[in-house]
């Protein structure tokens, strides 16, 4: 091979379920993915096959819809279809975070395919009801559905494209459960520190949500940066923290330090505790941000938050522990401190919240067990002796 020579780098096959992808290489060899579809913008994909980064894009592509012809008529002005087409192009919806645009241009797209050549003007509550009934099945979908047309419709009235917003006073369909997200149980913690003992990035994660209540969007950011002096959490919240910050001050469990202090780092260079390398990286809205957190994955770097989702199910599945997720233990964390009298305004601390209603939930299911209790015991205590029962006689 000549000298200058470049050599192209095979990249990875793509996963199947991919359509519509084009594959070139820059002037230094790097294959370059992009989104080919007649009708549609021509979108670079960033990321790998394979990767989160990359999946995300090739939904942002598909959920952007095609190109709007500068042929349409007027007639096609009044549809559905043209309606999203304007709302997704406008600074309303470009303005949202990049996870929500996602969701709700999935839910957009979605409609599109569906009513798209329906009538602006017609296109009432009713219609939204019969959509969101076909829906009942997966009440978390059809919620994000309901807050997608909530979001466009409020628009629309806003730039006087309706009348009313059709998807207004539409109540969110309630979980399957009650309680939501499943509870690990003790036994079940138990049994997850059995299957992944101390030293490992699987046992690493479940303590730190155990000892400080983190969400997911925390757990994978949260280092030594974040401690004031070593000993205590002082930082903003993930969720949030553009529309609704919430600060998050406490103290780091004297247990979890000494887990952190003898927990290898996968990048083999010490301890967990001792990692200071910064990544920089972009977030699910697409800002860049500079992390060092304790939890790294097997190549010693930050878990993205679709990656750390998937680590979590194999290491729950590995456990025999298929109903258990990550958010789970932050429930358990918040029912140990109800039943140990924790106030609502503890719990709230505890997991980040700045409205009272989990909270007070918490509190409620902690005394209905313990008011049971009690009551059980009431009538122990005040049942007569075995000898003293009388049967009634049977006449």
């Amino acid at each position: 091979m000549a000298n200058g020579d470049k050599v192209k780098r095979e990249p990875p096959f793509l996963p199947e379920g991919f359509e519509y992808i084009q594959r070139d290489w820059d002037r230094h060899g790097n294959a370059r993915y992009f989104y080919r579809r007649p009708g549609y913008k021509l979108t670079r994909l960033r990321g790998v096959p394979g990767s989160d980064e990359f999946a995300i894009a090739y939904g942002a592509a598909i959920a952007a819809g095609p190109i709007a012809k500068a042929t349409d008529t007027a007639a096609e002005q009044d549809t559905i279809g043209w309606l999203i087409g304007k709302y997704m192009e406008g600074f309303t919806f470009k303005a949202r975070p990049r996870s929500i645009r996602e969701a709700h241009g999935r839910a957009l797209a979605k409609l599109r395919a569906n009513t798209g050549t329906a009538k602006v003007r017609a296109f009432d509550r009713d219609e939204v009801e019969a959509i969101l009934a076909k829906m009942m099945d997966t009440p978390a979908k059809a919620n994000e559905w309901r807050s997608a047309m909530i979001d466009m419709f409020d628009w629309a009235v806003e730039k006087k494209h309706m009348a009313s917003n059709p998807a207004a006073g539409i109540g969110k369909l309630k979980p399957k459960s009650a309680e939501g997200f499943h509870y690990w149980t003790p036994e079940e913690l138990q049994a997850y520190r059995d299957k992944h003992p101390e030293g490992t990035m699987a046992r690493l994660a479940v303590e730190i949500m155990y000892w400080c209540g983190f969400r997911a969007s925390d757990v994978i950011r949260r280092g030594r940066p974040q401690m004031a002096d070593g000993r205590n959490w002082k930082f903003t919240l993930h969720k949030n923290r553009n529309s609704a910050p919430v600060p998050y001050f406490a103290e780091v469990a004297p247990e979890l330090i000494a887990l952190l202090k003898r927990t290898p780092s996968t990048n083999r260079q010490g301890m967990v505790w001792d990692q200071i390398d910064v990544h920089v990286t972009r977030n699910d809205e697409g800002d860049v941000e500079r992390l060092s957190p304790f939890l790294r994955n097997a190549q010693g770097k930050p878990f993205t938050r679709g990656a750390f989702t998937k680590a979590m199910r194999a290491w729950c599945d590995a456990a025999g522990l298929p109903q258990c997720t990550a958010h789970g233990v932050r429930k358990h964390g918040a029912t140990e401190v109800a039943e140990n009298e924790g106030t609502e305004q503890e719990i709230m601390a505890f997991l980040g919240h700045s409205d009272p209603g989990s909270a007070r939930r918490y509190v409620a299911n902690a005394n209905r067990r313990k008011n049971a209790d009690r009551a059980n015991a009431k009538r122990r205590n005040g049942r007569p002796a075995a000898a003293e029962i009388v049967t009634p006689a049977i006449a």
